[in-house]
């Protein structure tokens, strides 16, 4: 994904600074952010809307339509169970609109700890090496990550 970064959004002088862990676009613009998140301070619905708007407002420069936002995703791993459904992985999506089979906001929440693993093997791997620190050697999915 072009575009990976560190990134800091602010709208105006008196909103909170929303820093995100990292910020990536693809070639067609849609967005990425990823977060960690090993406390759980039980705002985390409200953290994911807070950077859904930031990357909203980051989107619209002057001129830009509403109906043109480009798909936005808020990835958190946490060392939690964010939503205390006792599942690895969740989804939950807001779509753009009636006519547009597009998901404008994608929230995806993965639990690193859950016993149960949910997702496919790589991502599962991505996992575990969040929680143990350890990565089997030449993983290619940690090999294509670096």
């Amino acid at each position: 994904m072009p575009g990976c970064c560190l990134a800091a959004l602010k709208a105006t002088w008196q909103s909170k600074e929303l820093k995100l862990d990292i910020f990536a676009e693809d070639q067609a613009g849609n967005q990425f952010n990823v977060e960690m998140q090993v406390a759980n301070e039980h705002n985390l619905i409200q953290r994911s809307l807070a950077y859904f708007a930031g990357m909203v407002n980051n989107q619209l420069d002057q001129g830009v339509k509403y109906r043109d936002l480009k798909l936005i995703y808020v990835i958190f791993f946490t060392r939690f169970d964010p939503l205390g459904y006792q599942h690895q992985f969740e989804r939950c999506r807001i779509m753009a609109g009636e006519h547009q089979p597009d998901r404008l906001l994608n929230f995806i929440y993965l639990d690193v700890t859950a016993p149960i693993a949910q997702v496919n093997p790589a991502l599962q791997r991505l996992c575990e090496f969040i929680e143990t620190g350890k990565v089997t050697p030449n993983d290619p999915f940690i090999l294509k990550l670096e």
